[in-house]
This record gives structure tokens, sequence and C-alpha cells, in this order.
């Protein structure tokens, strides 16, 4: 925790950070690395003038590369899950306007490239905010270099939830920064001049109040003035700072929601005189957001976000156990990378080198003139027939390439351990390893090498999952309490509806799915939503169907389909249905085939009616030859007839009478008795 001691915020959080452990030289060289600027120049230089030529072969590249790619291959989407039963409808239209909202933003490339840097320095970050644009979409979601980005080192969560501040740092040049704060203009005009009008007496007098403050805060600031102005490109340093702070309030508690009690809220008062509610005094945090020209303060108030967080969102690599440094996997590869790169310009240069063993006076050539010579395949070299030493060999070139071998073998270790301590498999970047031939076995390294980078994977799915925190944190404030529709499973072969949001029933009294009182939460869907997770899903599919009969395999076919990237292809799912018979939705077609269904359905209904009336004429055809035949018969048989129904009427009246019997007293059931033997006597016998 910093300590401000009646000290300006700035100049404390300045120290704070200059005290922070060293990680950023280290992250910086990573990347470079990765970029393949991985020799210093002073190294360079040292090989220059020895001849040993500059060889750099980017090996961490590709690895990284397929780690990277492995981030695109298995992205998931985010849904929005009510917490209750009562907030369904809520959560699927949230989760419609947070889908089509994050697509506009452009959250998945702002996320990949976070992940990007997350991978080779230690930590990326994107920020999520509204656009000040007009002509823009309503959100931005943008990655931010970790240059730009201070948090209070003393945080030990992965969100910064324990964090007590966090800042961003920007060089604007003057227009800009006018731009920018159009209420500070004049101030940030005596930054840029360095108050050189108002170096006088005179023209302190004439400054207004808040500037003369500002004249006074720098003049007595610790801060040096190079720390946050830039003579040479003529920029200033803004910094964009949020703190967290303590207050005491109202808060409003109701079932599962916990809100800052607002006394000119009509539906907080509601829910205190009728909905249960009650109010208790707590103390809580909250954000505030101030904004910084070099070190003049320009702003303080409370944080323009709904949500209690900072905007900008940390993908953490690995952090250091005892420092808590960031860092990523380039870190341990770089190591590898440089012994490589070594053994490759040592090899290279056994190989061109030669060395020459010779009397001063072997030759009359310069010793340039010889080196050059021996390099070339077909140089000449003239040896001085008047040299001391003519019996024993005075030129000798000697060429070790014995060595070769071991420089070569070496190197190719280096190269294998680039991929090891990154626990990035061959196959995992689509190589084929040593001995491996089994598809299985291919798959089972590919999950190995993830099973490698889960804590890497894990730190992404939570950093993601945070992003789209604060945007539905953002879309649910400006929903508020305005009625609104949204259509749901636009893309989907589920059925289409529109959810109605915060409406208004009856007298208003009542709203039904009331966006701001419904809490809901974000998570990652379980099922992969990329191209090449359906591809992989839908030849799967294609390889159980062959095995099945050949009528199970009609039965699959609409969901091979949906797993395509067919245009039009849920039309097509529904085309099949319908020429399988079976169910169809009509709001799931185009108006052409829903005309065609309608037609069948019309023409299969009419067939349906008339078969209905030829089955009603032909009952009422055996209808009348019964009566007929029963017309015919004699008349014994019709007094049979009706000394059965007589004995049927008979029976029924002698069980209604034991029934009654069970329920009556003594004198009822002797009364009854006699009446059902008189029942009795009266049936034909």
């Amino acid at each position: 925790m910093f300590d401000l001691s009646g000290r300006p915020l700035i100049e404390a959080i300045i120290e704070d950070i200059n005290q922070q452990p060293s990680w950023r030289v280290e992250s910086a060289r990573a990347e470079a690395y990765y970029d393949g600027r991985q020799l210093e120049p002073e190294v360079v230089s040292v090989m220059e003038e020895r001849g040993q030529p500059v060889i750099i072969v980017n090996l961490m590249q590709p690895a990284i590369n397929g780690v990277l790619g492995n981030e695109a291959k298995t992205r998931r989407d985010a849904i929005v899950q009510a917490d209750d039963e009562k907030g369904t409808e809520v959560s699927e239209g949230l989760n419609e306007k947070l889908n089509e909202h994050s697509r506009l933003a452009m959250v998945d490339r702002a996320v990949s490239d976070a992940y990007g840097r997350q991978v080779k320095a230690g930590l990326g970050w994107v920020e999520v905010r509204r656009n000040t644009d007009p002509f823009g979409e309503d959100y931005v979601a943008e990655e931010v270099d970790w240059r730009e980005i201070h948090w209070d080192w003393a945080s030990k969560r992965p969100d910064l939830k324990d964090a007590r501040w966090a800042c961003r740092e920007r060089w604007f040049d003057e227009d800009t920064a006018k731009l920018t704060f159009p209420k500070h203009k004049e101030l940030i005009e005596n930054v840029f001049s360095d108050w050189e009008e108002l170096n006088t007496n005179e023209g302190i007098d004439e400054l207004s109040p808040d500037l003369l403050g500002c004249y006074n805060e720098q003049d007595a600031s610790n801060l040096d003035r190079h720390d946050w102005f830039s003579d040479e490109r003529k920029q200033v340093r803004v910094v964009h700072l949020f703190k967290r702070v303590y207050e005491q309030g109202v808060v409003l508690i109701s079932d599962n929601l916990v809100v800052k009690f607002e006394r000119n809220n009509s539906q907080h008062m509601n829910m205190v005189l009728f909905g249960g509610a009650r109010l208790e005094k707590r103390s809580y945090v909250v954000m505030r957001e101030l904004w910084y020209i070099g070190m003049h303060m320009v702003h303080d108030g409370y944080s323009r976000y709904p949500h209690n967080e900072f905007p900008w969102v940390p993908f953490w690599g690995y952090r250091e156990g005892d420092t808590r440094k960031p860092y990523g996997l380039a870190k341990a590869m770089m190591p590898a990378q440089d012994e490589y790169n070594f053994r490759r310009s040592v090899l290279t240069w056994i190989l061109k080198a030669r060395r020459v063993i010779m009397d001063d006076d072997a030759t009359d050539m310069s010793n340039e003139d010889v080196r050059a010579e021996v390099a070339k395949p077909d140089g000449v070299i003239i040896l001085n027939a008047k040299r001391r030493n003519l019996e024993t060999q005075t030129f000798k070139i000697d060429a070790e390439t014995h060595i070769a071998s071991q420089q070569f073998t070496i190197m190719q270790e280096a190269k294998g351990l680039i991929q090891d301590v990154a626990g990035v498999y061959p196959s995992f970047l689509g190589q084929e390893g040593d001995g491996v031939k089994s598809g299985i076995a291919i798959a089972s390294l590919v999950e190995q090498g993830s099973v490698t980078l889960s804590e890497l994977n894990d730190n992404y799915r939570f950093a993601r999952q945070k992003v789209y925190e604060l945007l539905l944190a953002m879309i649910v404030e400006d929903i508020g309490d305005k009625p609104m529709q949204v259509v749901v499973n636009r893309n989907d072969s589920a059925p289409t509806k529109t959810i109605k949001l915060n409406e208004v029933v009856g007298d208003g009294s009542n709203i039904n799915n009331q966006v701001a009182l419904t809490k809901s939460h974000v998570v990652l869907a379980d099922i992969q939503s990329t191209a090449g997770y359906r591809a992989q899903a839908q030849d799967r599919l294609v390889a159980i169907a062959q095995s099945l009969p050949e009528q199970a395999q009609l039965a699959l076919l609409p969901d091979i389909i949906e797993l395509s990237d067919l245009p039009r292809k849920h039309e097509r799912v529904q085309e099949i249905k319908q020429a399988m018979g079976l169910p169809v939705s009509l709001d799931d077609v185009s108006d052409e085939l829903r005309q065609k269904i309608e037609a069948q359905q019309k023409k299969q209904a009419e067939l349906e009616q008339l078969s209905m009336k030829e089955r009603q004429l032909a009952i009422a055809k055996q209808e009348a030859e019964l009566l007929e035949s029963q017309q015919r018969a004699g008349k014994y048989e019709a007094d049979s007839q009706l000394a059965g129904v007589k004995a049927v009427d008979l029976m029924t009246q002698i069980q209604q009478k034991e029934q009654q019997m069970s329920f009556a007293g003594d004198d009822r059931v002797k009364q009854a008795a006699m009446e059902i033997d008189q029942l009795f006597g009266q049936m034909p016998h």
C-alpha cells in the first residue's frame, strides 16, 4: 500500500511504480526474441570483427505460433445464465445482446491479441469501454500495451479485486490534449510552454486562482519535469487512474439482489414498501476515476462504469512465486534459442574458416591477400622461392572440421530444447514426431501439449470471461428500464422467439422481465464454436453414420449439415426434415420454403377431410343396413330383446338399492331389502 504522507497522489503512485520489481525489460526482450531481434548490437559488432557470421534462425516463433493458433481453434462463446428460473427469459435476451455487441466491438480480436502478449511477454491487457466516437459502435474492446498499464503490486488476485489502484499512461500531443480536455486548454498551453509567459511577478498576478494553484503545485513538486513531459517530442504524459476507496451508505437487500439504495429511485422505494426488501447501513468499496495532465489533476469523481472494477482486464501468463513478476513461454525458450544461434554460427564459421601456418618469408603476399586466396575454392598462393626454410613445410593450411560434428550435435539438442522447455510437442505444431504414426498416438500427444499449457489457458479463460462480464454490465446499464424486444435464436436451429424486456403490464405497476433487478452471470460455453471444431465433429459424425443402417444414416443427415459451414444451412436442414416427414418449424425457414410447406399442409388437410367424409358415409350406410335387418327380425326376438332390456334395468335398480342399504340404518335396510326382493320378483324368468 502506497503512503501519501501529505504528498499529491500522483507522486505517491509514481514512487510506488519505481519501487516495483523490474520485469518490463525482460518482457520487452522476450517479445524481441519472438520478432527475430535476438542479438544485441554489441554482440553483432564483436562477431563481425572476428569474421564470425551473424546467423539468427528464429525457432521460437513457430513454436509460439502453434500455441496462439490453438487459442483460435478452441475459442468458446460466452453465455449469460440467470441465477434463478425467474430470470431465464431476461438472460436469453441479454445473451443475444451480448453476442451482438461483442461481435461489433471485436472482442475476439482484442482477446486474441492479449493472449499473444500473455504467451510471449507474460502479460496482456484488454480495455472494455464505451465508444466516444458518435459514428462508431456503442462499445470498444481493444488490446492495450502492457507498457502503458501500472497497478498496485501488493495485489494477489488475478482479477485485481484486491488492488487499491491501477492506471494507464499515454503520451499526448498538444492538440490531442486540448481536444480531450477542452475545459483545461489554458493549463495545457502553460504546461507545454513551461509557464514561460508567467515566470514574472506581473504574469503570476494575472493568473486565475485555479491556474495559480497548478503553478504552485508544479513549483513545489518533487517530480522532475522530464518524468511527465518530453521536450524532444513535445508531448505530455496523461495518466488515467482508478482507485478504490471505502465508503459507508445504505444498501437495499432483497433475495439475491444487493444494490446501493437510491431514495429517488421509484423501483427501490416500491421494493422497500411492497416488495419485502430491507435497508441496511454497510461499508463498501467504490471506484473513483481520476485524470492527470502531467502532474496536474484535472478530474476526480466516481467511476463512470456500472461495475466496481478496473476497465482493464489482465491476461496473466506465469508469475514468479516471490516477486510476482509475470513472464511467458518465451522466457524458457530464450537460452535454448541463444545456444542454437551460437552453435549455428560457430558451425558455419568452422566449415568456412581456414587456419594458415607459415613462416614470415614463406610468401611475398600480404596476410590479407593470403587470407583472401585461402578462402577461395580456386585460390592461388605463390610461395617465396628465396625463403630461408626450403626443406621443411613452411606453409600449411589447417581446417578443424573434426569438431563440426560436435557443434552440430549440440545445435540439434538446443533445437529440441526450444519445444521441450515450453511443453510444445511436434504433433502439437502439426509435425510428425519420431516413431509416431498412429492417429491415436498423435491425438494423445496433442492432448498432452494442451495439458502442459493448462495454467496458461486457465488464466486466459478466466480473463476472457471477465471481459464479457464488463461488457455485459455496461449493456445492462444502458438498457436500464427501457422496454425492448429482442429476437433470440436467429442464428440457431432452435425456433426463433421474441423476448420483451422491461415489459409494462396493466397500469404500469408491474413490470415483467425487469433487467435491472435480474441477477445473472457470464460463463463460457462448454462446446467450442470454431470452424475447426465443427469440422472435426462433423467428421466423427460421418464416421459413425457410415457404420449404421441406411435409415439411421438419414436420421443423422440434418445434424451433419448443421455442423457444416454451408450457406443457408439452417434452411437446408429444414428442407431435409420436411422431405423426411419430420416436424419443421416455419419460423426457421425462408418465405419460399414456408409457402411450399404451407401449401403441402393445406393439400394434406384437404385429403384428410375428404377421407373423413368417405368414412362417415360408409358408417352411415352400415347403420342403415343394420336398422333394416333389425326391422325384418321376428316378434320373438323383439320381445326377447325387450325382456333383456327390462332385466338390465331391474339389475341396475337392485345394485342402487344395495348401495343405499350399505349407508342406511336398520329400518331403512329392511325396507330396502323388501324393495330388492320385489324387484327380483318382477324380473322375467
